[in-house]
């Protein structure tokens, strides 16, 4: 079975939330625009006195990480 081809490395100062395939923007307008959840890998279980919640990263889009995955075209 042929292997997909590997997406281009974006250059290292692209390197960043925004642009990365597993990011999904959470905020509307303004400085929220900049806010999103990271989705590389599942949810987590947050237990606290108030009862559990499961809970992903919350990040900035010019936030970055060691899993980064360009946006596929």
């Amino acid at each position: 079975m042929p292997r997909k081809p590997k997406a281009p490395e974006p250059p290292k100062d692209e390197r960043c939330c925004g642009n990365c395939r597993h990011w999904k923007r959470t905020g509307e307008s303004g400085e929220e625009a900049q806010d999103g959840i990271c989705r590389r890998f599942p949810p987590q279980v947050n237990v606290t006195d108030e009862g559990a919640m499961c809970v992903q990263p919350f990040t900035d889009s010019s936030d970055y990480c060691g899993e980064h995955a360009p946006v596929l075209q």
